[in-house]
């Protein structure tokens, strides 16, 4: 399948890339900027189209031929300003320029932040109730998409991670961290004290369980909706910590401070997405590769060239 995909050299776009060429597809990538040391960045079946998603024109050129879109790029910016609101414009319009293409299949990359405030046992039926900006623009974005699909007659399909985790792509290449994990790491190298709270933690997900989610939403055309992309379980902070300590060999001294009991930390329901694309995520391993890329690196976490 030709498939066109955003945020092609951030965090997340990059190893979707390396899964979709693994996977035998054909890859149109869409860059802000040249990308610089990808190992697999010359391979036949990858293109690189060096463009914003603002540039109108470029992406209509590069929909042409293209079976599938994946949209997985965000314009960061600050709530103060308007660049998550423009990314909601940008976001509409590639949807509707992908069905005016004869795009068959467009999946969105969203996020469970759609989903806050988090409360126990939630799943992809509940109502949307975002609570910051970065939510909102997430659920208003997947609106586009199913207005683009309803008008287009195209399928779509969206995935809603959580806080995703792993090394980068590759050795030097983009990679952003949640910043409760990143603050964890950060006092486990310094040999600061970690405060965690409770039971309180997160269900995460990897870039690798992420890009599997993809490849096989690809595969499964009749798969559409929202998918809440999660491990089952909740990683709870003082875990990772415990494993920060344990991997930085770090004199930290993780303070569990009052919190929620277990029964009462916020999750999210997976098995429609598991039983939809028939796997069940797990971010043990890619968690611990993240906390080495975190560990290793004291000035944080490198800024993503996009994302």
């Amino acid at each position: 399948m030709r498939v066109f995909v955003t945020g092609a050299a951030g965090y997340v776009g990059a190893h979707l890339v390396w899964h979709l060429l693994e996977a035998g597809h054909e890859v149109v990538a869409l860059s802000r900027r040249p990308v610089v040391g990808c190992p697999w960045g010359d391979q036949p079946a990858l293109s690189w189209v060096v463009a914003d998603l603002f540039d109108a024109a470029a992406i209509e050129a590069a929909l042409v031929g293209i079976e599938a879109c994946v949209h997985a790029a965000f314009v960061w910016g600050d709530p103060a300003d308007d660049l998550n609101f423009r990314d909601t414009a940008a976001t509409a319009r590639l949807f509707d320029a992908a069905g005016r293409a004869g795009v068959e299949r467009a999946i969105l990359v969203s996020s469970a932040a759609v989903h806050r405030p988090f409360c126990v046992g939630m799943t992809e039926a509940d109502p949307l109730r975002t609570a910051d900006v970065y939510g909102a623009t997430k659920a208003a974005s997947e609106l586009a998409l199913w207005a683009a699909c309803a008008g287009h007659g195209m399928r779509g399909a969206v995935l809603r991670p959580g806080p995703v985790v792993g090394p980068p792509a590759w050795p030097e290449g983009p990679f952003r961290s949640p910043a409760a994990i990143e603050t964890i790491a950060d006092a486990a190298r310094r040999g600061a004290p970690i405060s965690v709270r409770g039971a309180e933690g997160r269900q995460l997900v990897s870039t690798g369980d992420v890009s599997q989610a993809v490849v096989r939403l690809l595969a499964r055309s009749l798969v559409e909706g929202p998918l809440i992309c999660v491990d089952r379980g909740v990683t709870p902070w003082a875990a990772v910590a415990t494993a920060a300590v344990a991997q930085a060999d770090s004199a930290s001294v993780i303070q569990v401070e009052p919190g929620p009991l277990p029964a009462e930390v916020p999750w999210f329901d997976n098995a429609r997405m598991v039983s939809a694309l028939g796997f069940e995520p797990d971010s043990r391993s890619a968690l611990h590769d993240h906390l080495a890329c975190l560990l290793a690196d004291p000035t944080g976490c490198p800024t993503p060239t996009d994302t």
